[in-house]
């Protein structure tokens, strides 16, 4: 669209030669300008039009996603903070994708105005993944404090911990016998 109209003013300055007198050559170019200025208008996006789509996409989606974290959330042992970290880890992701589309919309609109009003967008943008993303985080951290002042929760969250260390060094140690069996498979062989 914009090209189009690009053309028309061109076609215009072209055709201004045809015209005698100043006033006419200044109205045909006027018109011109304005036709290109209308069909720039109503062609694509701007700035504000994709801030206010993707801040409207972002807040329709935060409290959904706040929601389906404390549903899921629900569902977990009520230990398992490494399962709410990972929830609460994948809806921020989930927003901080409508973030970055919102962003990848703004991207060619630098070319089209001042760095200021771009970065004024994008900072507009991200106050409001910022806000909708706290809101998760925040819900996960009072699960964290839920878990702290309750000391049977806590206990078995320790001891989930420390049953998994017991894993990893048992993992480390098998992994040490076997390195320690392929140097002595490899200084059996050079011998």
């Amino acid at each position: 669209m914009l090209v189009l109209s690009h053309l028309l003013l061109l076609s215009s300055a072209a055709s201004v030669k045809t015209f005698r007198t100043r006033s006419a050559r200044i109205l045909l170019l006027f018109s011109a300008m304005m036709l290109t200025l209308a069909l720039t208008a109503c062609g694509g996006p701007t700035y504000e039009s994709v801030v206010n789509d993707y801040t409207k996409q972002m807040e329709e989606a935060g409290p959904e996603l706040l929601q389906e974290y404390k549903d899921d959330a629900a569902e977990l042992d009520a230990a398992d903070m490494t399962g709410r970290a990972e929830l609460a880890t994948a809806k921020v992701t989930e927003l901080a994708n409508i973030y970055t589309e919102g962003m990848e919309q703004l991207d060619p609109l630098k070319g089209d105005g001042d760095s200021d009003e771009y970065e004024d967008a994008a900072e507009e943008l991200y106050d409001v993944y910022e806000d909708q993303a706290e809101a998760i985080y925040d819900a996960y951290l009072k699960d964290a404090n839920g878990l702290i002042s309750d000391p049977d929760a806590l206990d078995d969250y320790m001891d989930d911990l420390n049953d998994y260390a017991d894993d990893l060094h048992e993992q480390a140690a098998n992994l040490n016998a076997q390195l320690e069996a392929l140097q002595a498979n490899q200084n059996g062989d050079a011998a």
